[in-house]
């Protein structure tokens, strides 16, 4: 504990050093300044400036800028204040008067019809709903956001939306989608040199690492974001870089280490009122001396996080309270009807007991039924087939019911009811065979994929890999997006979300780019080129570069060079890529 008040000391150093500079410079144009609009300009730019060193001193500065935009009617400046001070509340958790800023800036982009001031209040309010926890809401507010960007081409509000839209799948543990998104966004921060963005994709990127338990990799990025962020002097960032380097340690059990990165990023966080992150800064102590087992310290910051999660989301706690109530009420009335049927219960007759167990069994049979169809569906590839064994199943089944019937009933006992009773019997015996027979299916169906595929494995390695085909374009829905690669080069297509992710060679390494357009948009693109196939709804593929076709019981997967990754197939394939290769191989 005795390295954390110098390590505080310098971080504390390098974010406070020259920080006036920059505001000196515009209090200086602010002083020459002759027209109003030029003192909004400067206003805003002084909030923007202040808005994570003090919110306080932001909150003046873009004050004044609205009231000059309304007294001049400068709505385009009115948006952007109240945009500026949505995001400043926001930070300050102040939910309420941030979306009533953002909704404020949002009625008056849509009447001026600026889409792109109308994105950034849609994408500041996903901003408030994830802090709220309201993930579904703020990614259908990301997305909307998302759209307008890109129609506009602006790459720099394109990776924004990026970043957000990942930050709502790690927070839903869609840890795959939302390393997608942070990646593409670090790959546009990098390529327009925009620091903040790179060190915000870093710090997603660590995250989901710190999740998957990649802590190599995590520090590797959070340890880049760092640097950024204090030659920014950026101190909201140093406290989010903190906070997520806290959980890394925490992650990886080194608990001091853990602790020391809490405090830091709470002392960064307290200079400009970010309460969030002072909220879960002390949350993340509480459970780190819980695990020391000093209960006194993990109480004390256990009572300050009530206090500061209390204050920044009272309309939440009551409307828990009010559901635990409720649900308290709905418990003890549910559990007095239980008691209720249960002595009701006790009172019946055995013989509705046992009718209950043959309903369960024959529900039982149903299921042994459903999964020898699906099975059957597998293994015999032909509707017919299937509606023939379905029906010999059934006819097998009442024949054999009907002897036990005829058997066991005579007289005034042959009624419906009994014949029930006998087919439930019938059925309940039949679950075992049928469940053997299940088996069978899954290993005649492995059988006949582990020989396709091993076919198949052998006639791609015959096929000529040195094709004179034209290069490849794939070309994007905005018309300027687009991927260029040699037709040998193409690995594979993906449908992703609304992209298709393009795989491809570039001197022998895998390189994957997201182009915004649909995979039957691809598959246009590719018309007319026989190797390259749609295998599955969500792939298309360069039989070309197929390493190997491996098989089991659920079906085919491809694999290709350079890449682990294995790519599903749809039960036809087999006979198309058959009819590819054929049709390759008669042509050389």
């Amino acid at each position: 504990m005795r390295l954390l008040f110098p390590i505080i000391f310098i971080f504390i150093f390098l974010a406070v050093s020259g920080a006036d500079d920059y505001s000196d410079s515009l209090l200086n144009q602010l002083s020459k300044a002759e027209t109003d609009k030029q003192k909004t300009t400067i206003y805003l730019e002084l909030g923007k400036y202040w808005s994570r060193k003090s919110p306080d001193v932001a909150y003046d500065y873009v004050s004044k800028s609205l009231d000059l935009s309304k007294k001049n009617s400068d709505r385009e400046n009115e948006i952007n204040s109240y945009i500026l001070l949505g995001i400043i509340h926001k930070n300050m958790g102040n939910f309420k008067e941030a979306v009533k800023h953002q909704m404020n800036g949002l009625k008056i982009a849509v009447e001026i019809k600026d889409k792109q001031k109308e994105s950034a209040c849609l994408n500041n309010l996903g901003s408030i709903y994830q802090a709220q926890n309201s993930y579904d809401k703020a990614l259908e507010y990301f997305k909307e956001s998302l759209v307008i960007e890109e129609e506009f081409g602006n790459k720099n509000q394109v990776s924004v939306r990026l970043y957000n839209i990942g930050t709502i799948y790690e927070l839903k543990d869609s840890l795959d989608m939302a390393y997608t998104y942070y990646y593409n966004s670090l790959l546009i921060e990098q390529e327009i040199g925009n620091k903040e963005g790179i060190y915000f994709a870093y710090y997603g990127l660590a995250g989901v690492d710190t999740k998957r338990k990649d802590f190599a990799r995590a520090t590797e990025y959070l340890e880049k974001a760092l640097v950024i962020a204090q030659q920014l002097n950026d101190l909201g960032g140093l406290a989010l870089c903190h906070n997520e380097l806290a959980k890394l340690y925490k992650a990886m059990g080194e608990t001091d280490k853990a602790i020391q990165s809490f405090i830091i990023s709470i002392d960064f966080a307290r200079k400009i009122n970010f309460r969030n992150e002072i909220k879960d800064g002390y949350l993340g102590l509480s459970q780190l001396y819980r695990l020391k087992n000093d209960y006194k310290t993990a109480f004390e910051y256990q009572q300050q996080y009530i206090s500061i999660n209390d204050s920044l989301n009272s309309v939440e706690i009551s409307s828990k309270i009010a559901e635990i109530e409720s649900r308290y009420r709905l418990d003890i009335k549910e559990k007095e009807i239980k008691f209720l049927e249960e002595k009701e219960s006790l009172l019946e007759e055995r013989a509705d007991s046992e009718k209950a167990n043959r309903y369960y069994l024959l529900f039982a049979f149903f299921l042994a039924i459903f999964l020898a169809l699906t099975n059957l569906d597998r293994v015999l590839n032909n509707l017919q087939a299937i509606f023939i064994y379905s029906g010999l199943i059934v006819f097998t089944l009442l024949v054999i019911t009907l002897i036990f019937f005829r058997v066991n009933f005579s007289g005034n006992d042959i009624n419906l009811e009994n014949f029930i009773i006998v087919l439930v019997d019938v059925l309940t015996y039949a679950i075992l065979p049928i469940f053997i027979f299940v088996i069978l299916a899954e290993r005649i169906l492995l059988t006949r994929h582990l020989r396709t595929a091993g076919m198949l494995s052998e006639k791609i390695r015959e096929i000529d890999t040195s094709p004179n085909e034209p290069e490849i374009v794939l070309i994007a829905e905005n018309d300027k997006d687009q991927v260029k690669c040699n037709s040998d080069d193409l690995l594979f297509i993906e449908a992703n979300d609304n992209y298709s992710a393009v795989c491809y060679l570039v001197n022998g390494q895998m390189k994957k780019v997201l182009l915004r357009g649909s995979l039957k948009r691809m598959e246009d693109q590719l018309a007319g080129r026989d190797m390259i196939i749609r295998c599955h709804k969500s792939y298309i593929v360069n039989i070309r570069n197929i390493r190997k076709v491996a098989g089991n019981a659920q079906g085919y997967k491809l694999q290709f060079s350079q890449t682990d990754i294995e790519i599903p197939v749809s039960r036809n394939f087999p006979k198309s890529i058959m009819e590819k290769i054929r049709n390759q191989m008669v042509g050389h």
